[in-house]
């Protein structure tokens, strides 16, 4: 991804971050000759490949006549309707896996000091073009002491818009209701006022976290029905949880702690929060460099921190805060 001045059109983000364009063709294949008999090209009339302009590289080579092509150009489109509309300011954009998705991001003008930690505050949009994903718009919320990538801005993801392939994509439905967006971003600061509100003790925060990782109400007999390996992974979670709770950015034996986070279940989520984006996010088989240290891919973080495991394990976190802090 790139930053360039907010200030800036998006359509100028995109002539400097993601230059090139995808383009939808009819699959060709040459068949094999003989000598009683030449080859010849033959063309699949239902069958097409999306590939970028620039390299030539195909992203994916089976889709239906159906599917309809998200071009980089009508998602900017949207995100300068929406920067426009809203009164926001275009802050990241760029591609994962090879051009197979973008995203863009704008920062929003919503209130940044929630329980006294400064937020950044988002809206997130992009699309796949090897059938993986649909576009989408999202809101993200992220805690400007824990300095997170965009890979590791989930904090909080509400869908705003999703939309299939199957259906053309427009910026002005894309775009939606801004009001119910800003309902959601008010919803978002009023949680975190109550999730910081009440304070714990360190025993409810240990049963917190073990609630949260092993998905149940009744810890202490499903602890026990376990296989002992299983009980293992169970305490070297939580032990990480525990470790996000006091030394990550912001957490109660950080040097910039957050004092809204110390006992409270405010400061349990954004533990949590913390060790699926620094902690969980990586590759199962990671690649070790020669310097002994292990590669991250972005594009698994960014997945996994959106739609995968380690949004569910975010969002078991939060709703469980706010049931216990209510």
């Amino acid at each position: 991804g790139g930053r360039l001045d907010p200030n800036l059109p998006a359509h100028k983000w995109r002539e400097a971050v993601i230059p090139w364009s995808v383009r939808k063709v009819p699959v060709e294949f040459t068949t094999v000759g003989s000598p009683n008999r030449s080859s010849t090209t033959v063309v699949c009339k239902d069958r097409f490949v999306n590939y970028r302009d620039d390299t030539n590289n195909h992203l994916t080579t089976n889709a239906s006549s159906a599917y309809h092509l998200h071009s980089i150009g009508r998602i900017v489109d949207a995100l300068e309707m929406v920067c426009k509309e809203g009164g926001f300011q275009p802050n990241t954009m760029g591609s994962l896996r090879g051009g197979k998705e973008i995203f863009m991001m704008a920062k929003t003008n919503a209130k940044e000091i929630i329980a006294g930690e400064k937020f950044r505050r988002y809206i997130v949009m992009g699309t796949s073009y090897d059938q993986t994903r649909l576009s989408f718009t999202y809101r993200t919320d992220m805690a400007v002491v824990c300095q997170n990538t965009l890979t590791a801005s989930m904090n909080s993801a509400d869908s705003v818009f999703l939309l299939s392939h199957r259906y053309e994509y427009d910026p002005k439905k894309v775009m939606g209701d801004l009001g119910l967006f800003t309902k959601q971003q008010e919803a978002f600061e009023d949680e975190v006022e109550l999730l910081a509100s009440k304070q714990i003790s360190v025993g409810d925060l240990n049963e917190f976290f073990y609630r949260v990782v092993m998905k149940s109400d009744n810890i202490n007999a499903d602890f026990a029905g376990l296989e002992k390996e299983e009980q293992i992974n169970i305490r070297d979670t939580v032990g990480l949880i525990v470790d996000s709770y006091n030394k990550a950015p912001g957490g109660v034996a950080d040097v910039n702690c957050v004092p809204s986070r110390v006992n409270t279940y405010h400061g349990a989520t954004q533990a949590v929060y913390h060790y699926v984006d620094h902690k969980m996010l990586t590759l199962k088989n990671p690649r070790k460099l020669a310097d002994g240290s292990v590669t991250k891919s972005k594009a698994t973080r960014f997945n996994r921190a959106f739609f995968g495991d380690g949004a569910r394990m975010k969002q078991r976190a939060n709703e469980l805060g706010l049931q216990l802090a209510a």
